[in-house]
């Protein structure tokens, strides 16, 4: 009985001791390697309507492939790719645009992707 009593009282002191446990988190894949992409604010975007480059700019933060940087001033796809300014933000991609209302009711967006480090466009588009 002694000694069923002397166990029974290590292993109760034994569980109140605190554990001592270790929490390892490991990051691979997307989330190790994200695209710094800096996303301008389109040419002709209307104050109190929706933004399509913040629209673009939360699509692109949600997805976990893209860390966004500080954009510079607003600008369209027809502008020359200020290097300098977008390197000192370390950005490897520059999403720039405009956005206008057409005479039927619909919307023109035209944009263009710049690839900073070589400093030359990924592609140009327009979309009505």
């Amino acid at each position: 009985m002694w000694q069923r009593r002397r166990f029974t009282a290590a292993l109760g002191a034994g569980l109140a001791l605190p554990v001592a446990a270790q929490f390892r988190v490991e990051i691979s894949g997307v989330g190790e390697t994200q695209l710094p992409i800096a996303v301008s604010t389109f040419r002709g975007e209307v104050a109190g309507a929706p933004s399509p480059s913040a629209i673009i700019a939360a699509n692109l933060r949600r997805s976990g492939v893209f860390r966004l940087v500080d954009p510079p001033e607003a600008m369209d796809e027809l502008s020359a790719l200020p290097s300098e300014a977008m390197r000192a933000r370390q950005a490897d991609a520059l999403l720039v645009g405009s956005v206008s209302r057409l005479a039927d009711g619909g919307w023109d967006f035209r944009y263009r992707l710049w690839d900073v480090v070589k400093g030359e466009p990924y592609f140009s588009r327009a979309m009505s």
